[in-house]
């Protein structure tokens, strides 16, 4: 009987990002053709796991949260480096993050349940720090969709947590 593991490439986003006013953002990101994976346990697997799209300029690097050394990224794919075993490891995940310029890029998923006026971005993952000032930071939104704008804003302009408006 087998067993699976599920490997979760992680939310990639982007038009969302803290820029200084002058500055320009990118209007692609990087994407995944699949999110998540059934492999069977003990199954040793020499494909891709997935394709990335990486917009030029950009790269992908797997995150501090991707289990270790059970993934690499050759090029603009995934792969599994493991055979997976349910009994060591029930769960395999790789994080992917997207890079513009040192600028990390992000893709949420907000669920069609997910209650008006609740954070969906924590100020914590959205806080800027300006190292060589005390001055307090102002924080703007960005549209890069038409009409998102009507559905996200952020709490307050010294508060970067983004909320569902609608």
């Amino acid at each position: 009987m087998g067993s699976w593991a599920l490997l979760w490439p992680p939310l990639l986003f982007t038009g969302l990002l803290v820029r200084p006013p002058g500055t320009t953002a990118q209007a692609q990101y990087c994407s995944v053709n699949k999110d998540i994976f059934e492999v069977e346990e003990n199954t040793n697997v020499t494909e891709p796991l997935v394709d990335i799209h990486v917009p030029e300029g950009q790269e992908v690097t797997l995150g501090p949260l991707s289990t270790p050394f059970a993934f690499r990224i050759q090029g603009n794919q995934l792969f599994l480096n493991v055979t997976p075993d349910y009994e060591e490891n029930s769960l395999l995940e790789a994080q992917l993050l997207c890079q513009s310029g040192g600028t990390l890029t992000k893709e949420i998923r907000v669920e069609e349940d997910t209650e008006v006026n609740s954070t969906v971005i924590p100020e914590t993952q959205l806080q800027a720090e300006d190292r060589d000032k005390v001055d307090i930071l102002f924080y703007t939104l960005q549209e890069m969709t038409a009409g998102a704008s009507d559905y996200f804003s952020l709490v307050s302009v010294n508060r970067p947590a983004l909320r569902l408006d609608r």
